[in-house]
C-alpha cells in the first residue's frame, strides 16, 4: 500500500503501518497490481458510520453510488477528498 500523509507519500509493504493524526488530510491506494487487505483502527471511533452510510447508499448494480449521494453523505460527516 501507499498512502498521502499531509504532504507526504508513503509507502507501506506488508506488515508496516501509518499513523494518520486526526485532521490531517490523507488518502491511501494500492499501487500495485495485486489486491491488498489493509486494517485500520480509527480513534476514537466514529469515522465507521461513514463507511456504513456509503455502503448501504442505493446503486445501480455493481456501480459506485451516485456523485452527488456520495458528497452529500460526505457533507453530513464533514468528510472532504483528496485528488489523487
Amino acid at each position: 500500500m501507499a498512502a498521502r500523509v499531509g504532504e507526504r507519500t508513503v509507502r507501506a509493504p506488508a506488515g508496516s503501518f501509518v499513523f494518520i493524526p486526526r485532521g490531517t488530510p490523507h488518502m491511501f491506494w494500492n499501487p500495485g497490481p495485486h489486491p491488498a487487505r489493509v486494517l485500520v483502527i480509527f480513534a476514537p471511533a466514529g469515522l465507521e458510520r461513514f463507511l456504513e452510510e456509503t455502503a448501504e447508499a442505493p446503486r445501480e448494480s455493481g456501480r459506485p453510488p451516485e456523485a452527488g449521494t456520495l458528497a452529500a453523505i460526505r457533507r453530513r460527516h464533514d468528510i472532504e477528498l483528496l485528488d489523487p
